[in-house]
């Protein structure tokens, strides 16, 4: 009966934190849609600027996840971060990435923890690996969407894994790979997408926008140049 107990509190603390995870995400959620909504206003400026400032916003983001990890067993934190990050070098580009990676190291060395190596590595491999993945794709002519965020997240659990192989052994990492890790895992995934979405349906709106507005401005020029009577 102890036992039975046992497992069923480990299984409502488990549901716990995996909905605490999606809670984080829905609220990255509204923070990137802002995010995609001003980004058209920084389109006049330098590109570097615009980079620059996209960088910083994703910065902000990670300093919201990282301010409310999950603590798995082994002092060991589970945030955003990493999502973040993948997804300022898809949309802003390097720059942006690099600027965000940046964020999410010194707020990750600033917080210490038995764990701290492993956390860098999960900010600096994931930027080194979005960049090759968004190069391949532009040597492709591919535009990023919605297929290219699965792929991303399913890059970044197996990144996931080899991190906890190379920082905590093989013993630990499989001893972690219970129903909390696995659950990540799928939301890693899942929350790749559902964030990248946000900024991708916005950047969707506003082209079909412009697409409107250019049709109206050639359907006038034509009507205009049509002769009286």
């Amino acid at each position: 009966i102890r036992g039975l107990l046992l497992a069923r509190r480990h299984g409502s603390a488990s549901v716990a934190l995996l909905v605490d995870y999606a809670k984080h995400a829905a609220l990255l959620t509204v923070g990137l849609l802002v995010y995609a909504q001003l980004r058209p206003r920084l389109a006049p400026f330098p590109w570097w600027l615009r980079e620059a400032g996209d960088g910083l916003c994703f910065t902000l983001l990670i300093a919201v996840t990282m301010s409310m990890p999950l603590m798995l067993p082994g002092d060991v934190r589970i945030d955003l971060r990493t999502t973040l990050v993948c997804l300022s070098v898809v949309f802003g580009g390097p720059l942006c990435g690099a600027i965000a990676a940046i964020g999410g190291l010194a707020l990750r060395q600033a917080m210490g923890g038995p764990a701290s190596a492993a956390g860098m590595m999960l900010v600096v491999f994931p930027y080194v690996m979005t960049i090759a993945y968004v190069k391949a794709a532009a040597r492709w002519r591919h535009k990023i969407g919605y297929g290219d965020l699965v792929a991303i997240g399913v890059l970044l659990d197996l990144l996931r894994l080899g991190v906890w192989l190379i920082a905590f052994g093989y013993a630990f990492t499989l001893a972690s790979m219970n129903l909390i890790w696995f659950g990540v895992c799928a939301l890693v995934v899942v929350n790749m997408v559902l964030l990248g979405s946000a900024v991708l349906l916005v950047e969707e709106r506003h082209a079909l926008a412009r697409s409107v507005a250019d049709s109206e401005a050639r359907f006038r020029s034509v009507v205009d140049q049509l002769p009286e009577g």
